[in-house]
């Protein structure tokens, strides 16, 4: 039986996962409250599904999925063409420092993570919608999903 290569050109997918969170995740000053959607996708980078990434899309990477249709690893191009990020609100994007740490919480307030801060951005929802889905429109599900949730 022969097992498909990982995705991003690596040996094995990424492990973010630790059988215990340090004793200092929850004494983290900068908390992000996560929606279960989002918790499930920190999951999946987490366990490898999305590898080659290691956390939330940066910026950079951000639009460089929307305007290509793919992430660089190395020197190569990977398709991907829907970007992976962590929406927060106004209030936590400000607590936010690039290169800081984050402790992510659960719906019930429980610690299930913490988060190395690479970017914190705005993002234009009808832009994302338009280079993501193809269309303008409001009503299709995918910007539903989207323009539903406020943050």
């Amino acid at each position: 039986m022969s097992v498909s290569a990982v995705h991003g050109g690596l040996q094995e997918p990424v492990n973010r996962i630790v059988p215990t969170l340090d004793d200092g995740a929850s004494e983290l000053a900068t908390k992000i409250a996560v929606l279960d959607v989002d918790r499930t996708t920190m999951y999946r980078i987490a366990d490898g599904t999305l590898s080659p990434l290691t956390g939330p899309m940066n910026k950079d990477v951000y639009d460089l999925v929307l305007s290509g249709k793919h992430i660089v690893v190395g020197d190569r191009k990977f398709a991907w063409t829907i970007p992976i990020v962590l929406p927060v609100t106004a209030s936590e994007a400000a607590s936010l420092a690039v290169g800081s740490k984050a402790a992510l919480l659960s719906e019930q307030g429980v610690v299930f993570g913490t988060l190395d801060v690479g970017s914190v951005f705005d993002w234009d929802k009808a832009s994302f919608i338009q280079a993501v889905y193809g269309t303008s429109r409001e009503d299709h599900p995918g910007a539903l999903l989207w323009l539903g949730d406020e943050r």
